[in-house]
């Protein structure tokens, strides 16, 4: 229910696939069961599943669980959210060569399980799966068992136990190599069930277990550990773990019962990095030691560093044992606990012991004076050797803005808000508005969309930001002087705090395109861009654009701003830029299916912002949205949907962004938790 598409890409090259069906469909082999569909299919076919309540699955896996044979895309087909029968999985057992590609699917009392028994490397990646367990018998279940090298990417799924014990997230290494990569994860389990592992990451035999974990959020009391890396009994000395935890969230569901994150070392050598997480209301915020259970007969040093972590209100900050002894620390915020923690020394003058001055235990944000702020040290950043981690907090936005890292999983200083033009229309093109992160502020870089859902008016024509003023003062304005601003034309704007992917366009020469040049851009086609027509930076006179503009890629993985009715934009002409990684918060969503509405619309199929106060970008991709206007509007359903009286074909493309703490902060009790 959230993105349509997290990975650039390839949700459009899934649907348009010649090598893909859908189903269910009229004719055979896909007018019967799911499963007769999908054993139809040779390898590497795309199955889309264009139902929002599957009944006929057919599975013929283990109790009766849907079973991929073999490598396969299954996906949710555009505009449609599938939601299995109660008590039915997905399974795949892999002995061979396997690509495995799950996105969009919602199982209730169901197992996700995929497991390799092979020596032939196999890889999974699984996205926008949500479980709901009543039972206590659900969650994903990943076992790499075969001497071959398993790659899992596990992004943006969600699991939801009430009412016991959970066991939500299972990454086992009994062989080979398991390289995992689990990042913006929302576990929750809110009742004190005593659980014992949130994520559990296991290594065994002589096994290699790499696990990543970025931006997840954990909620529950877990007994041994919410994220944790683990050298089992059976693991011998040839084994190796090494866990990379940077920007998650670990909260209590009772006061300071758990432990946040831990490293249970024993018989292979282990490697732990603790870098921007938040961990309150614990019994042990991190841990650090021997496995508590079966205790080995030999053990290996855990080695790594613990910094810029937010560790608050638990009984204690971190448990090191002597195992650990050479873990380094330093600039962490330690504040509210019990004690600093048994064998933990904090180290000196970079720790931080002032209160964090939190918004919320529930969502731990920062407030604007906390002196969590740019308080990091961004060389723990660089992380151990490994494959590049997102510079990402846990909303999804730039890990490093203003003049360093904050300390803690979320990072302060973006601003959203909203403007609309006065009711009585004054004859101008343009009007002022007020916002304490741009007023006076003259190297402002605004990105602003248009909302006819803030006040009623949209402008639905070419338009930009400009300032004017002493102190400086910012308006909204039409291209062409000759078009009013209508009343209450309402519009959405974001002001990125300082900082890389943030920058100012000109174009030297009058051209219908023109090249963007900046390190968060260039050569990066996976790269998230938006662009606003900007009149006059620095203020004086300006350059007008009356032109519909978007951005594209081209074959070279450049980044270009492009007018959408092929004539040239002028000499001059000036475009507040913003780019950074893709994450479930800023995404590409796609016109196809079911998602578009009426031919005029096209849905944002993303849950997290179906509130009336939701502040939402796009910028459109030229190529597939030429020469049109268009606004925002959110339907009666609660979806956002981008609107163009111009029509919205199938194929058309938006850039998407949306921030999950200024929707935290403005919706109302159902939408407070961040669950649903």
């Amino acid at each position: 229910m959230r993105a349509l598409s997290a990975l650039l890409g390839l949700a459009a090259a899934f649907s348009c696939n010649a090598q893909g069906v859908i189903w269910p469909a009229a004719s055979a082999p896909c007018n019967g069961t799911l499963q007769a569909c999908i054993d139809a299919q040779p390898a590497n076919f795309t199955v889309e599943i264009a139902s929002n309540n599957p009944v006929n699955i057919g599975g013929n896996g283990g109790g009766g669980n849907l079973n991929l044979p073999r490598s396969i895309s299954l996906l949710a087909a555009s505009g449609y959210h599938p939601s299995f029968p109660n008590g039915v999985g997905i399974q795949s057992i892999m002995y061979d060569a396997t690509t495995l590609v799950i996105r969009g699917i919602a199982l209730h009392n169901g197992k996700l399980v995929l497991r390799s028994h092979g020596s032939d490397p196999v890889s999974a990646d699984v996205r926008r799966v949500d479980i709901d367990d009543t039972t206590g018998n659900a969650g994903f279940d990943i076992e790499q068992l075969g001497v071959g090298h398993y790659t899992l990417h596990f992004e943006d799924n969600r699991y939801l136990r009430r009412g016991g014990t959970a066991s939500p997230l299972d990454i086992i290494a009994g062989n080979g190599t398991l390289d995992a990569d689990i990042r913006f994860n929302v576990l929750d389990v809110p009742d004190n069930s005593g659980s014992a592992y949130g994520l559990l990451g296991l290594v065994s035999g002589s096994a290699a277990l790499n696990l990543d974990l970025t931006g997840n959020r954990v909620h529950g009391s877990f007994s041994y550990g919410a994220l944790c890396a683990v050298v089992a009994s059976g693991a011998t000395a040839a084994a190796s773990v090494k866990l990379r935890a940077f920007s998650n969230i670990v909260t209590s569901s009772a006061d300071r019962v758990g432990t946040g994150i831990c490293a249970f070392g024993g018989e292979a050598a282990m490697s732990a990095y603790l870098v921007n997480n938040t961990l309150i209301d614990l019994s042990v915020g991190a841990y650090l030691g021997v496995r508590p259970f079966s205790p080995p007969l030999t053990t290996q040093a855990i080695s790594g560093y613990v910094f810029n972590n937010l560790i608050g209100y638990n009984q204690q900050a971190v448990y090191q044992q002597a195992l650990a002894s050479g873990v380094t620390n330093g600039y962490n915020l330690l504040h509210g606990n019990a004690g600093f923690g048994t064998g933990f020394s904090p180290a000196g003058a970079s720790t931080i012991t002032a209160s964090p001055k939190l918004t919320s235990r529930e969502r731990p944000y920062l407030a604007s004076d906390s002196p969590a702020r740019n308080a990091g040290d961004g060389l723990a950043l660089l992380f151990a050797p490994g494959p590049a981690l997102p510079l990402l907090d846990a909303d999804g936005f730039r890990r490093v803005k203003e003049s360093a890292v904050d300390v803690g999983a979320y990072e302060f200083g973006d601003a959203w808000f909203r403007a609309s033009a006065p009711a009585i229309p004054s004859g101008l093109n343009w009007f002022g508005f007020s916002d304490p992160s741009v007023d006076g502020l003259a190297s402002a870089r605004l990105q602003a969309t248009a909302n006819h859902s803030v006040a009623g008016g949209s402008l639905l024509a070419p338009f930009g930001v400009y300032q004017y003023g002493g102190p400086t003062e910012w308006a909204v304005y039409a291209e062409d002087t000759l078009t009013p601003m209508p009343s209450n034309a309402g519009f959405n704007l974001f002001e990125p705090a300082a900082g890389g992917g943030r920058f100012l366009h000109t174009l030297s020469s009058s051209s219908t395109s023109s090249q963007l040049n900046d390190s968060s851009v260039n050569g990066l086609a996976s790269a998230m861009v938006f662009v606003t027509h900007n009149w006059n930076p620095g203020g004086g006179g300006g350059v007008y654009n009356n032109h519909p503009t978007g951005v594209y890629t081209y074959a070279d993985n450049n980044w270009y701003v492009q007018s959408g009715d092929g004539n040239s934009m002028p000499s001059g002409a000036a475009f507040n830029v913003y780019a950074q990684e893709q994450s479930p918060s800023v995404f590409r969503a796609y016109a196809s299916g079911a998602s578009i509405l009426g031919g005029t619309s096209m849905f944002i199929d993303a849950a997290a912002i179906n509130v009336a106060c939701a502040i939402v970008l796009v910028t459109p991709w030229t190529a597939s949205s030429d020469n049109r206007s268009y606004d925002l509007y959110q339907h009666p359903s609660g979806q956002w949907s981008v609107y163009s009286p111009a029509g919205i074909p199938d194929g058309t493309q938006f850039n998407v962004m949306y921030s999950p703490r200024q929707i935290f902060e403005c919706s109302g009790p159902l939408f407070r938790n961040g669950f649903e």
